[in-house]
């Protein structure tokens, strides 16, 4: 609960952050009561997630809750900051997703072991699990910004990009011949980019980076399930293979 908690939190502050007048096809909090009304809403689901994590009484585990909500803050503004700018390499890009994304997949994957007093082997497995399933989920979520449509995404395709946010298929046909028509739509006003916009994913395409960012995410799915391998089987191991399994196939 308090992790989903969190996660809505922070879909709250993102959607007012950016504006954003839809999610998922329906209204934003921001949209439906204005943005000074969606910032405290925002806040106090904040709150409330804190309360259930602090009523466990477990120190590591609030802690881990903590560090969770810096970082989620951190890939926010890594995110504002870089916007608008074409020199974001996969570094950079990588260490955005892990505070934007993939923490949260982080801290809810080893929750449970930290409850129930698990070994540390456990915890670590289950972190790292949580890492590389975090990381796919973002780079597949990144990757149908370009190849899903309106109606499935729940917003307009190449939204990213038309915001200023490069993600990975644009650092890859960036790094494959498709910087110049990138930089063209940057420097362009608002109205030659929606022009140009038809034109850059169709670069994105045909550079090859949306197959490319697609093997990269299929090998953070793949190091997911590794580092479930050495754990007992059980219903619970089974559900997060699933998980993983789910999330190499999505396409909304």
């Amino acid at each position: 609960t308090a992790i989903e908690l969190l996660h809505i939190a922070t879909l709250v502050h993102d959607d007012t952050v950016d504006k954003a007048d839809t999610r998922r096809g329906h209204a934003t909090a921001s949209n439906l009561w204005g943005r000074n009304i969606a910032v405290l809403l925002g806040d106090h689901i904040f709150a409330t997630s804190a309360v259930y994590v602090c009523e466990t009484g477990n120190i590591r585990l609030i802690k881990r809750f903590a560090q969770t909500i810096s970082e989620l803050a951190c890939g926010e503004l890594d995110e504002i900051l870089a916007a608008w700018k074409t020199d974001i390499d996969r570094k950079s890009y990588n260490e955005r997703i892990y505070n934007k994304t993939a923490t949260l997949f982080c801290t809810a994957a080893l929750g449970g072991a930290l409850l129930a007093d698990g070994d540390e082997e456990s915890i670590i497995r289950l972190n790292n699990y949580g890492y590389n399933l975090g990381m796919a989920y973002q780079i597949y979520d990144d990757i149908l910004d370009y190849v899903s449509t309106p109606d499935r995404l729940g917003k307009p395709s190449g939204n990213d990009i038309s915001e200023g946010t490069i993600t990975l298929p644009a650092i890859i046909a960036y790094e494959n011949d498709g910087a110049t028509i990138i930089e063209r739509f940057f420097e362009a006003d608002e109205k030659q980019r929606k022009q140009l916009l038809a034109e850059v994913i169709d670069m994105v395409k045909k550079t090859g980076a949306i197959k490319t960012a697609q093997s990269i995410a299929d090998d953070y799915i793949k190091k997911a399930h590794e580092n479930l391998e050495t754990m007992p089987k059980s219903k619970n191991r089974e559900s997060l293979d699933l998980l993983a399994d789910y999330v190499a196939k999505r396409s909304y």
